[in-house]
């Protein structure tokens, strides 16, 4: 299985653009050094900076499948060192209603934010909500401190086309874990403190967490440590350094660029596209296409009951953003977040769920 990058490379073999020639491959990321960096006309000290902080970054790296468990929200399981595939029949995926990438990308240019930011905040404050709903003890325990609730996010390092649709390469993963930390319970600042507030205080922290992965290293050490020192390992080592990293982790989020435009497939045109991974923790995934995004998270429903209302909560969530960031709706509703090309369900607006393997 290729990473994101390559899946979405591989669909110039697949797909067709209206015309019925190959799709072209435009939304996918330019050549890259993988850190954020660009090394071009830096002297030696810049250099000899870069190898201390990719020193600490090996180290930082190596470090998390060691580090202290996540905070037991109840969207977790509260067994994380027997954490295991959900049982038969209880592995559920959730499809979110399918959102205007215009509405999101408003929130985006107004906040001064990259749009996985708005989307990872989205998915922070989806979550704080299911744990509210579920009257989670832990939030009112925490005295206003700031929980530990990680992401467990792939990292794709760009390729240039020509590498993504070679037959030979063009799956390829290319790819490593990064840790990052989900706002998920913040310690307040008052307790006046509002909930457009909160929104506010959330998509800044997932931004600050973005800035500061830019200037680290720590993706391209996390790249060198998986294909240089876990390959010498003996097998039962590699696959508990992954079981540790894991167990150590609220969830797998990702976030996947599409075509801009419609696309087509064996003749008829694409109305939506979804990518679903049945994983050790719940995993949302989502990617964008023809002006919407579209999204699913898979969870065990033995931990997470009540998925109809995290569908609720993601409409919720995206109109409070709008609130705090005076995105102006026509008519100031849920409906106009819905992009036309929404998927059909049983109730007709794109929501949706069922089991795995249906």
């Amino acid at each position: 299985i290729g990473d994101g990058m390559s899946m979405v490379g591989a669909m110039s073999q697949i797909f067709a653009e209206e015309d019925d020639t190959p799709v072209k491959l435009d939304f996918i990321p330019g050549k890259g050094n993988g850190d954020g960096v660009d090394k071009k006309n830096k002297g030696i000290f810049y250099m000899l900076g870069m190898s201390v902080k990719f020193a600490f970054s090996f180290v930082e790296s190596l470090l998390i499948a060691a580090s202290a468990f996540d905070s037991d929200l109840m969207f977790t399981t509260p067994k994380k060192t027997e954490l295991v595939m959900a049982k038969p029949g209880k592995s559920r995926v959730i499809y979110f209603p399918t959102i205007k990438l215009d509405v999101i990308k408003a929130i985006k240019n107004k906040a001064k934010v990259t749009l996985n930011d708005v989307m990872m905040s989205l998915t922070s404050g989806v979550i704080h909500r299911y744990c509210e709903y579920r009257k989670d003890p832990i939030l009112t325990q925490t005295h206003g401190r700031t929980l530990q609730n990680r992401a467990l996010v792939p990292f794709a390092f760009p390729r240039r086309p020509d590498e993504i649709v070679d037959p030979a390469l063009g799956m390829r993963n290319n790819w490593a874990f990064l840790s990052i930390q989900m706002p998920i319970v913040m310690g307040t600042c008052t307790d006046k403190e509002s909930k457009v507030d909160e929104c506010i205080r959330r998509l800044t922290e997932c931004n600050a967490t973005t800035v500061a992965l830019k200037t680290s290293p720590i993706a391209l050490a996390t790249l060198w440590m998986q294909n240089n020192l876990l390959p010498i390992l003996p097998k039962f080592l590699q696959q508990q350094a992954a079981l540790d990293l894991f167990q150590r982790h609220t969830m797998v989020f990702s976030n996947v660029p599409g075509p801009s435009r419609s696309i087509r497939f064996c003749g008829e045109r694409v109305i939506g596209l979804q990518a679903i991974f049945a994983n050790l923790l719940p995993q949302i995934i989502m990617l964008s296409y023809g002006g919407a995004i579209f999204a699913n998270l898979v969870i065990d429903t033995d931990i997470i009951s009540d998925s109809k209302v995290i569908e609720d909560f993601y409409l919720q969530e995206i109109m409070l953003m709008c609130e705090a960031y005076k995105i102006e709706l026509p008519n100031n509703s849920v409906s106009d977040l819905l992009a036309p090309t929404c998927h059909s369900s049983k109730n007709g607006n794109g929501i949706g769920n069922g089991n795995i393997g249906d």
